[in-house]
């Protein structure tokens, strides 16, 4: 597991990390078709690990209950794998993604009558025009660099209503006894240290993504530093919901 600094980092990325982003948001900006075809294609695998991915998405379902009638806000939308669900939930739905390319197979996939907001921008650059009362992420926490999750966190706080839940996707670091699959997908990785791994295209092109990831213990414990209280799943994925804490919405209001 990588070493998670408690300490906040609010400035700007370095060259870098910089770079790192700019390879990421091209493997899925080149890769956004192959990306949604094999999502798809995992899922509906008969071998256990199908079943293993299905029986995560039906509890990734499950958790996005609190947008039920709400003002959700998608970060990281990608080809629409949880949007679909969230424009059937939600009162009001806008997503957010860096990639057009993505964002267009998400629009294509809905039904012609629902409404959404597309936005294509940097999330890391991205300033919201309004307030949500649910803000979901799936599989992007682990897209976002060690340097950058103090700077992502006070992102998803001004995005979000003082009694406001998030609501958080992922793949989890595996646990002790976990089996490791080890069949080759779209998905399939070189790791090159702690936060980041290479992966391949279908064109043989090469790109570095960042990859980093959380224990839902030591993912608690750092949102704590900040504020938030979280609360994860007994469960193969990383699920859960994260509000602020009590204190916090209090001293909130109390400036208000």
């Amino acid at each position: 597991m990588p070493d998670h600094p408690s300490t906040n980092e609010n400035r700007a990325p370095g060259d870098l990390t910089t770079t790192l982003l700019e390879d990421q948001l091209r493997y899925y900006r080149l890769g956004a078709s192959e990306y949604h075809e094999a999502n798809n294609d995992l899922l509906a695998a008969t071998d256990p690990d199908g079943a293993s991915r299905r029986a995560g998405r039906q509890q990734a379902l499950a958790a996005l209950a609190p947008a039920q009638g709400r003002r959700v806000l998608e970060l990281a939308g990608g080809t629409g794998l949880y949007t679909r669900p969230l424009a059937v939930l939600a009162d009001r739905l806008t997503v957010v993604d860096a990639s057009p390319e993505s964002l267009a197979l998400n629009r294509s996939h809905l039904d012609p009558h629902t409404y959404v907001t597309f936005v294509a921008a940097d999330i890391f650059q991205w300033t919201p025009v309004e307030q949500y009362d649910v803000v979901v992420f799936a599989f992007w926490l682990s897209h976002v660099p060690l340097e950058l999750f103090d700077r992502f966190w006070e992102l998803v706080d001004s995005c979000l209503h003082d009694e406001g839940t998030v609501v958080v996707i992922d793949a989890r670091a595996p646990r002790a006894a976990a089996t490791l699959h080890q069949k080759e997908t779209f998905f399939s990785e070189e790791r090159i240290d702690d936060g980041v791994v290479m992966r391949q295209l279908g064109d043989g092109s090469r790109h570095r993504v960042v990859r980093v990831m959380w224990d839902p213990q030591e993912l608690t414990a750092r949102l704590a530093l900040s504020g938030w209280d979280a609360t994860f799943e007994d469960s193969s994925w990383l699920i859960g919901h994260v509000v602020r804490e009590p204190s916090v919405v209090e001293a909130v209001r109390s400036d208000g």
